[in-house]
């Protein structure tokens, strides 16, 4: 273990106004994994604790349509970005198989009977119409396919459970940064969920 691994990541709130491309706002704060002991030095802030991402009219995010995330995020950070009903174009970066961005696809299990996670997601991401998802972070040959064929698992486990709600289907998905060649089974997965598939390697 490096010793940047024993440092907290940062997460980055940025705001801009398409009007006024000259404004912006930013900020950082300090995300937590849930096995990192809290301390005087740097306390357990967790993301979206502090402001107000949680209410869809909030005006942070009443008009959000592109979200690119690139840090390792919990469950409720998850689900509290899925709940956004504007988001029409997603960037995910991949860091391991089973991650929480597909729990939260098909419907996380984690908050079942949790007290503190009343709010049920119906239907994840509603509004998503593009999917970037970044592969750079899978070192291992073939992890880049796993995913694959796990995401268009839980992209029809998301249209599923969507009972009667109509679900709008992803017209572009891209991967980049993988490693391994697309075969042809993985492709025919993919394209039931996708209008467009593009694959692209390192």
């Amino acid at each position: 273990m490096n010793s940047g691994e024993d440092l907290p990541s940062l997460i980055c709130y940025q705001v801009a106004w398409m009007d006024r491309q000259d404004l912006s706002l930013e900020l950082f704060l300090p995300v937590l994994q849930d096995d990192y002991p809290p301390s005087t030095l740097v306390p357990a802030i967790r993301p979206f604790s502090i402001i107000p991402l949680m209410d869809q009219g909030s005006w942070m995010v009443n008009k959000v349509q592109d979200i690119a995330v690139a840090a390792r995020l919990n469950i409720p950070s998850w689900e509290c970005i899925a709940r956004i009903s504007t988001i029409r174009h997603l960037s995910v970066r991949v860091w391991h198989l089973d991650d929480y961005f597909l729990r939260t696809l098909r419907g996380s299990e984690d908050g079942q009977g949790n007290p503190h996670n009343q709010a049920q997601i119906i239907l994840p991401f509603p509004a998503l119409f593009d999917l970037e998802i970044d592969m750079e972070k899978l070192k291992t040959s073939g992890l880049d396919i796993e995913y694959a064929r796990a995401l268009a698992q839980a992209l029809r486990e998301r249209a599923a459970g969507a009972g009667r709600e109509e679900v709008r289907q992803i017209s572009k998905l891209v991967f980049v940064s993988c490693t391994s060649p697309l075969d042809r089974e993985t492709r025919a997965l993919l394209s039931n969920v996708a209008l467009e598939v593009r694959w692209n390697m390192k």
